[in-house]
């Protein structure tokens, strides 16, 4: 096993290292209360990843495109492609001459109008009936809006993301542009203190995480976008009672054209005996719902699955630890509409096929076509389109067929709603619990952990802001109950 190269910086932490020894799967070492090592990197190589994530004819490889050869066909001695923009041209100076003074006489009126138009949520264009869909739109404003991070940017927590080991739970947090991390371990919750890898994240960047046992260790997976908006992977290994963790330098996975404005979202199933398995889900700069593959040891960009609302929440779900799997991916979609897709043993029901073969962002990306089933959510309260959203999804009891999921976010009255199905064709929404308190940001941060317990009780956990700070609530069984105010 190899040593630390003594020249690799050292990600720093607000706490002091501490030793640990070096067992860890996939990628090298870094930071936090936290210990530093360093391991031979992970073969990131892009390959053909197996199923899920891929149709019958995938490419062979994910690398650069092949070269096709054209024919370079020209009008009167020039490229087409030159004729044509010289006939727009032409055209458009002759459109602009005779509207030109017609405008010109509103353009002070416009101006003024459009300065004072927000861009984050365009919540005056949505419905807000009880039977409105999430962001369902009442007019065409805010489905083609581009949204932005700024509106998280104005949120004290920018992003959150919760993940559950046999029996500890992490909540990160994005905050402005650090990353924070807090722990419930052996002794109750502890705040971790500010995470600072070598490769942080952007501004507000969203946040996803996953996580495993791993020979009675906790080995996690954090997912975000740096300043290049990168896909930036940050791995940790907690142990003893659960807050002694070591963090590894921080690596940048295979991805396509990713979107300024993308949220993420991101699964897993197996260890280190079987192998292991991660999806992450992000929007590319069109919209497109991609998904990346870690199959076999290696990373590859897979397909396009969906076309989304760009800026608008994706979360993902597993049905088990171990194959076989079930994945479903919630989006919205260029209506703000909310949809579920569904991989089991393939992307159901629609026909897929692998053409056209999109040559984009110097990657060969398949364009899937996937059954969406439409979620209808019974909101009391409008909410904003690009809204934040977790989901869980999980057997009913250790020995149920029942697969139930649960969808949580904040809308425009800050009071969090649940949806839920037993059944995946009936949705219940949960407006009025009235133990579960107003949050600080419309459409803000939210997580989600959940279980069955020993006594085959459902177990739920979600986390929001409240003042400030990060509120938790409880679901046990049936009875829903404040839990702690996490410490910061």
């Amino acid at each position: 096993m190899s040593t630390r190269d003594e020249n690799l910086p050292i990600p720093r932490f607000d706490t002091n290292p501490s030793s640990l020894p070096e067992v860890y799967y996939p990628p090298n070492q870094i930071v936090a209360q936290h210990s530093y090592q360093h391991k031979p990197p992970l073969d990131a190589a892009i390959t053909q990843p197996t199923s899920p994530g891929w149709t019958d004819n995938a490419p062979a490889t994910l690398g650069l495109p092949p070269a096709y050869p054209e024919k370079k066909k020209k009008i009167w001695g020039l490229r087409p492609w030159i004729v044509i923009l010289i006939a727009f041209l032409v055209v458009a100076a002759i459109i602009g001459g005779v509207v030109g003074g017609v405008l010109g006489s509103k353009s002070k009126s416009k101006s003024h109008a459009q300065a004072n138009v927000s861009q984050y949520p365009a919540t005056a264009t949505v419905a807000n009936t009880k039977t409105s869909g999430i962001g369902t739109a009442s007019s065409s404003a805010s489905a083609t809006a581009t949204p932005s991070s700024l509106a998280r940017a104005g949120f004290k927590i920018a992003s959150l993301a919760a993940t559950r080991f046999p029996t500890h739970i992490h909540v990160y947090t994005v905050e402005s542009a650090t990353l924070k991390l807090t722990i419930w371990g052996d002794s109750g919750w502890k705040f971790m203190g500010t995470l600072i890898p070598d490769n942080g994240p952007k501004q507000a960047s969203p946040l996803t995480a996953v996580s495993w046992d791993e020979d009675g260790s906790d080995a996690v997976r954090v997912y975000y976008f740096d300043n290049k908006d990168h896909l930036v992977e940050l791995a940790g290994l907690c142990t003893e009672d659960g807050t002694k963790c070591t963090w590894f330098p921080t690596r940048i996975i295979p991805s396509a054209g990713i979107s300024e404005n993308s949220t993420i979202a991101a699964v897993h199933w197996g260890n280190a005996t079987v192998g292991h398995d991660l999806r992450i889900y992000y929007q590319d700069t069109k919209g497109g719902l991609t998904e990346v593959v870690y199959s076999s040891e290696r990373w590859a960009v897979g397909g396009i699955l969906a076309t989304t609302l760009p800026g608008s929440a994706v979360a993902a779900t597993i049905s088990a630890q171990f194959s076989p799997v079930v994945l479903r991916v919630y989006y919205h979609d260029q209506n703000a509409n909310l949809k579920r897709i569904k991989w089991d043993n393939g992307w159901s029901t629609r026909k897929c096929d692998t053409a056209p073969r999109a040559r984009r962002y110097q990657q060969q990306l398949i364009r899937i076509r996937v059954l969406a089933l439409s979620i209808g959510v019974k909101s009391t309260s409008t909410i904003a389109p690009y809204a934040d959203m977790c989901s869980l999804g999980y057997y009913k009891s250790n020995t149920s067929s029942t697969f139930s999921t649960r969808s949580y976010t904040i809308p425009n009255d800050k009071h969090p709603i649940e949806v839920t199905s037993d059944d995946e064709l009936n949705f219940i929404t949960w407006n009025g619990v009235t133990v579960w308190i107003d949050g600080d940001d419309v459409g803000g941060a939210i997580g989600a952990v959940v279980w069955v317990d020993d006594s085959n009780v459902e177990q739920v956990r979600f986390y929001y802001s409240v003042n400030g700070a990060i509120q938790e609530m409880v679901l046990q069984g049936t009875t829903w109950s404040k839990g702690s105010r996490l410490p910061r």
